[in-house]
């Protein structure tokens, strides 16, 4: 987002370091786990997957230098009853 909350495309590619605690989820993309992501030059997003691998909690953590909003949502995993 800009300084006044609009949402823009990146004018370079921009990659986030994804970090997560605990050892219920990884992130992953094309079958392998990564630690990062890359949005490409004129876009506003990418995709990635988080994998289960264990009932539990996780916290991700997205991050960039260049941004002051770090993204750290707590993520709780449960198998299928």
């Amino acid at each position: 987002r800009d300084p006044d909350g609009n949402v823009t495309n990146v004018a370079a590619p921009t990659t986030f370091a994804i970090a997560v605690a605990g050892s219920a989820l990884e992130a992953r993309n094309g079958g392998v786990a990564i630690t990062s992501v890359t949005i490409p030059a004129d876009a506003q997003s990418t995709t990635f997957w988080l994998r289960r691998l264990a009932n539990g909690t996780a916290v991700v953590t997205i991050t960039n230098a260049n941004y002051v909003t770090q993204v750290a949502p707590t993520v709780t995993v449960t198998g299928a009853p």
